[in-house]
């Protein structure tokens, strides 16, 4: 079949744009057999009235040139039905993504990004209070710590002053000073309050000192029974104390009268508050009465404590006086001589006899004090070394 020039250039150029450069050398052995020459296309006319050349006419092909030909041609169209099948199975063309893909695409990342950032300040945020509630139940656990050994502290140094004699003695030495000033302070609420309510009943002025006129006496006779207490004796014993208690009921008596006295005028007009008038009108008085009462009782169980606790000795502090001192000093003296060989006997006929004890001239002898102080001392080494089954002759 004869093909012309130009539908062979056409062919060269559009396997050229497909892609199908690996076919053109075939094309060329083959216009090279069939003796087919590319033609240039003509140029184009100068004026719109000259008219195109004619194209030469190919030449007549034989049989064989026109079967190898076709032969090539059928060639070149497999060749490129073969590619084209394999551009069709690369699926790099459905892997492209359309404008709207990419929108979409870029749409999806940025709520990823977002949401990955939550995800990140979630995780930041729970970290944080996590340390948070570890430091703070560290920091209870150190207060709590801290507050268990204070008390303990506490605990241990009230221990030690309640089994140290000493501290058990200012303990009570307090309590006595806070109990006497409490009750003291109660007393003189009471007379203050009496002297104002009588010198308001009776027109002030020198009238606020009448109540403390017989007030003040109970309190000095108070402050007597409580010296008496702490002395374990009692305020004028026995035939006077009738005399001391018909004071303290009489002063109590006026006390008493000078407050319901001051308040009689207004019990008619009270009504039904006269009661309650009344009574606290009584109250000033039975304060008095109160303390009164309560110190002396006060400063006896105070005074019997302080006296009844026990105390060790120091070496600076010491219950025995110099003389008792002195005495123990010489019996420890003796016995160490009487150990020692150093002492006769007190038998004469028989100087070493030892159940006879050391002789008081002998210790006299060594020690060189007077005879009452050795006789005093042996009878003091009798007491503490001298054999239990030995009488002193």
């Amino acid at each position: 079949m004869p093909t012309s020039t130009n539908g062979t250039n056409g062919g060269t150029a559009m396997l050229k744009r497909n892609g199908f450069a690996k076919l053109l050398p075939l094309a060329a052995e083959t216009r090279a057999k069939t003796g087919e020459r590319p033609v240039e296309p003509p140029a184009a006319p100068s004026s719109p009235a000259a008219k195109p050349s004619k194209l030469p006419k190919a030449a007549k092909l034989s049989a064989a040139e026109q079967v190898e030909r076709d032969l090539a041609d059928a060639q070149l169209q497999v060749h490129k039905d073969r590619s084209m099948v394999e551009l069709q199975a690369d699926t790099a063309r459905l892997d492209k993504l359309s404008p709207g893909e990419r929108k979409a695409e870029r749409k999806q990342a940025e709520k990823l990004r977002a949401a990955e950032r939550k995800l990140q300040l979630l995780q930041k945020s729970t970290d944080v209070s996590q340390r948070t509630s570890a430091f703070k139940a560290e920091a209870k656990m150190a207060g709590d710590a801290q507050s268990e050994q204070v008390w303990q502290a506490r605990a241990k140094a009230r221990r030690v002053r309640l089994m140290d004699p000493t501290s058990r003695l200012a303990t009570i030495y307090r309590s006595q000073l806070a109990t006497s000033t409490v009750l003291m302070l109660l007393a003189a609420i009471g007379i203050v309050w009496c002297s104002v309510t009588v010198g308001q009943s009776l027109g002030g002025g020198l009238s606020y000192t009448i109540e403390p006129l017989f007030s003040v006496p109970l309190l000095v006779i108070m402050a007597l029974h409580a010296l008496a207490a702490q002395n374990r004796t009692t305020f004028l014993e026995d035939i006077q104390a009738w005399k001391v208690r018909a004071v303290e009921i009489a002063l109590f008596a006026i006390t008493i009268g000078l407050q319901v006295s001051a308040v009689l005028p207004k019990l008619a007009s009270a009504g039904a508050n006269s009661a309650t008038l009344l009574i606290t009108h009584l109250f000033p008085p039975a304060l008095i009465v109160l303390a009164v009462t309560l110190q002396p009782m006060a400063s006896a169980f105070m005074s019997r404590l302080l006296t009844t606790v026990y105390i060790e000795a120091g070496v600076d502090t010491k219950r025995l006086g110099s003389d008792e001192v002195n005495l123990l000093q010489r019996v420890k003296t003796i016995n160490t001589l009487w150990v020692a060989g150093q002492l006769r006997s007190a038998n004469p006929e028989d100087p070493a006899d030892k159940s006879a004890g050391p002789s008081v001239k002998a210790v006299q002898d060594v020690l060189g004090i007077r005879k009452e102080a050795v006789q005093a001392g042996v009878d003091g080494w009798w007491q503490m070394y001298g054999p239990a089954e030995t009488h002193r002759p």
